[in-house]
């Protein structure tokens, strides 16, 4: 699982607090665990992708 994997799928499914997906959607639908998933978050925030999330999950 790549870190252009997920910001693909956040960006084609996800666009705007209205269509939030929570991380275990994510999980599931990426096939990676919880920590993996928050880490690749990271990491694309720190390359200044812009990943927005509020308690509901990310978007």
């Amino acid at each position: 699982m790549t870190k252009e994997t997920i910001s693909r799928y956040l960006e084609n499914g996800c666009k705007g607090h209205k269509n939030v997906v929570s991380s275990r959607e994510l999980e599931r639908a990426l096939g990676i665990s919880g920590n993996e998933l928050r880490r690749k978050i990271n990491q694309l925030r720190q390359e200044a992708v812009p990943i927005a999330a509020d308690r509901r999950g990310y978007y």
